[in-house]
């Protein structure tokens, strides 16, 4: 997880980066308004929610059995498991397999999953040449960053940063020209492919019933991981496993509408078993089940709901937070308001007081989220376990409780914070007196005056005329 650091000037830094501004406008837009109009063209979209809401729930009543049927389904096709607890288990059992097999070079497709455990630095500890082969990821590669969105991990990067990157890093003619930059990096991966030996990649969703793994992607780099190397490693999160075809059909309609605003990604891969089993692909597929806080999260009443999450990245493009600071202000691999909540539910809360104090609870993300997570109510979670930690902050809490519960506390605190705000106020509505942490708040905002009546007391006077 990043280093801790002021939150005040991460959010200064943020907003007064104008290439940041430009590329957030650009990216997270275009998400949206392909999300609104493909969504729009779905007559039973609601529906379709509720469906894929309840293909998730259904595994995670009996996680257990589901996972040990994908277990017995991918060993009899050929396949070989193995269960994960934590980052260090994975990363030891990818090694141990490459020095096993004499491999020196490994293609990566995009995967979230391998993001949070940060395997990148460990294979290339351990002296293995590894080649992310997104585009996006491969940028970021270059530059040394970690993702700042879901979906696009170089978000944050505007064409004309991506192009002087390339000529300093790659040797390439300067060029901002999308297709000009994309052909040059295909031309620079495609004989990575050939020379490699393992292919690692994540899992969208993986079928107990038939053992198969469904991975999505728009550039078909993913399908050359999993198919020319010899060796194919799928790293899943454990939540990713669903019950059948029936319950994954529900699913893979709503993923890509979600997350792009397409009916159906470019390429859907079905993988069921190593390539011998159809004549062409890899030798092996190892398939690992990461764990990490997954059962955690099973065990939490109020966190288990968040396993239901797809990773499509709705709920950052449409939060406003997010599209002003961007992902890198969040402190780890995942952003937005699905990023307050697994970061503090893998690194606890403590690990996200900055932003989730920061987020403004708008449920915004609830009516994007496609499996219908109550993000809001998780981050208010959050809030309410660091004032649980707070031996003051909880004393304050419980005393402004027992105050605005009754009629006439409630009565005196609206009065005085009425009052206060009249004072902190100028004539246009910008706060220019109060405490200087009061004045940050309001900067560049013009807040209404209050009212010299409360609203309850003219409804009362209304009732004796």
């Amino acid at each position: 997880m990043a280093e801790k650091s002021d939150f005040n000037q991460i959010i200064s830094q943020a907003l007064n980066n104008r290439f940041l501004q430009t590329a957030l406008t650009r990216a997270t837009g275009t998400f949206k308004g392909n999300r609104v109009r493909a969504t729009a063209e779905i007559p039973d979209f609601e529906n379709l929610r509720l469906q894929a809401r309840a293909a998730k729930a259904r595994v995670f009543d009996r996680l257990d059995h589901y996972l040990v049927k994908l277990e017995e389904r991918v060993t009899a096709l050929g396949g070989r498991v193995f269960w994960a607890e934590d980052e260090k288990a994975v990363m030891d059992y990818i090694i141990a397999l490459a020095e096993a097999r004499g491999v020196k070079q490994v293609v990566k497709g995009k995967s979230m999953t391998t993001e949070e455990i940060r395997l990148n630095p460990a294979l290339e500890a351990a002296g293995l040449e590894v080649f992310e082969t997104d585009l996006g990821e491969y940028i970021i590669q270059l530059v040394g960053e970690r993702p700042s969105h879901i979906i696009g991990p170089a978000i944050h990067k505007t064409k004309e940063e991506i192009a002087r990157l390339f000529e300093k890093r790659l040797g390439l003619k300067y060029t901002d020209d999308p297709e000009e930059m994309t052909q040059a990096v295909r031309r620079e991966l495609r004989t990575r492919f050939f020379q490699a030996g393992m292919g690692i990649t994540g899992v969208n969703f993986a079928v107990a019933e038939t053992g198969t793994l469904v991975i999505y992607e728009n550039e078909g780099n993913i399908r050359m991981s999993t198919t020319l190397p010899r060796i194919h490693v799928a790293v899943m999160g454990l939540e990713k496993v669903v019950a059948d075809l029936d319950d994954l059909s529900a699913l893979m309609r709503i993923l890509p509408l979600s997350a792009t605003g397409q009916r159906l990604s470019s390429y859907v891969s079905f993988l069921t078993g190593p390539g011998r089993n159809r004549g062409e692909g890899p030798e092996e597929l190892h398939l690992i089940l990461y764990d990490g806080y997954r059962t955690q999260a099973l065990a939490d009443g109020h966190f288990r709901q968040i396993l239901r999450c797809l990773r499509c990245g709705a709920c950052l493009n449409f939060c406003p937070v997010y599209r002003l600071l961007g992902g890198h202000s969040y402190p780890w691999v995942y952003s937005g308001p699905v990023g307050v909540v697994l970061t503090g539910l893998a690194h606890g809360p403590e690990a996200v007081r900055d932003v989730a104090g920061a987020s403004t609870l708008c449920r915004s993300c609830n009516q994007v989220c496609p499996v219908m997570i109550d993000l809001a109510g998780l981050i208010l979670e959050l809030r309410r376990r660091l004032a649980d930690g707070d031996p003051k902050g909880q004393w304050l809490a419980d005393m402004a409780g027992r105050c605005l519960a009754t009629p006439l506390g409630f009565d005196l605190a609206g009065r005085c914070l009425g009052l206060a705000a009249g004072a902190s106020l100028d004539p246009e509505g910008q706060v220019r007196r109060g405490p200087d942490q009061l004045r940050r708040i309001g900067q560049g905002r013009c807040l209404p005056r209050p009212s010299p009546e409360p609203f309850h007391r003219s409804l009362f006077r209304g009732d004796e005329e």
